[in-house]
């Protein structure tokens, strides 16, 4: 790892530069200079001054310390897998984990390119898969698993927590938003017998009005993709005077 200072000066941060055919590749824990990785590719950094690197031929995530303390977040060195395997960092398994990006929560998002996925580290090191399905590459749209990536690349996140991913080989940039519920105004009865409501949730967010009368079996009314963090709905006029509710899903 590099350091390059405002006024452009440039050190060895962690890791030890190959240089004369001499090899100083690997995947060893330590400080500064002791420390080894094996083509490190993304890199990002938390409110706490550490550093988050995706090692990415050891399968591994690595975390850098202010004081260049280097440590292995997650994952195992030597062992990468066919397919993802979540859980706590120690028993996860990444394969080709190539971007990396820290959100204000200290949340640590990777994308695998390998395996066409997006992951997700919480602070205490629990790996989950939030966004593709391994082995499936694609380009569909949608929440979670049934999303689709082509060789994810880099990626950033905003302050309200939405994803920016680089796909290299689909040359497109995809935005995620987190999958936030989205809350419904008290419907409102217009003059024409159409029922208004307010969507809130995240700008961006496409959604699905579903209308039922007994809380059980749901019927959807309309569509809609939300410009602001609130968007108003004009439903048509329920097919019988009976008292309906009304839920939103996110699509």
């Amino acid at each position: 790892m590099r350091r390059i200072t405002p006024e452009g000066w440039v050190t060895t941060f962690a890791g030890k530069t190959s240089v004369d055919f001499q090899l100083h590749m690997g995947s060893a824990d330590g400080t500064g200079s002791n420390a080894r990785f094996d083509q490190p590719c993304g890199i990002d950094v938390d409110a706490a001054g550490n550093l988050f690197v995706a090692d990415s031929a050891n399968g591994t995530i690595r975390r850098i310390t202010p004081d260049a303390v280097v440590t292995t977040f997650a994952g195992k060195a030597g062992q990468p897998h066919s397919d993802p395997i979540d859980g706590p960092g120690d028993v996860a398994r990444f394969k080709v984990p190539h971007g990396i990006a820290v959100d204000v929560h200290g949340n640590v998002f990777v994308t695998e390119r390998a395996s066409h996925t997006i992951r997700r580290i919480t602070p205490t090191g629990e790996v989950t898969t939030v966004a593709g399905a391994s082995g499936m590459p694609g380009g569909d749209d949608g929440t979670g698993a049934q999303a689709r990536f082509y060789h994810p690349g880099d990626i950033a996140v905003d302050k309200e927590g939405c994803l920016y991913v680089a796909e290299y080989m689909a040359h497109r940039i995809r935005k995620g938003w987190p999958a936030t519920a989205p809350k419904l105004s008290r419907p409102e009865a217009r003059p024409d017998g159409s029922v208004q409501l307010e969507v809130t949730g995240v700008a961006g967010s496409s959604y699905r009005i579903e209308a039922s009368m007994d809380l059980a079996d749901w019927v959807p009314v309309a569509v809609c993709k939300s410009t602001d963090s609130s968007t108003l709905v004009a439903l048509p006029a329920p097919a019988n005077s009976a008292n309906k509710f009304y839920r939103a899903v996110l699509e």
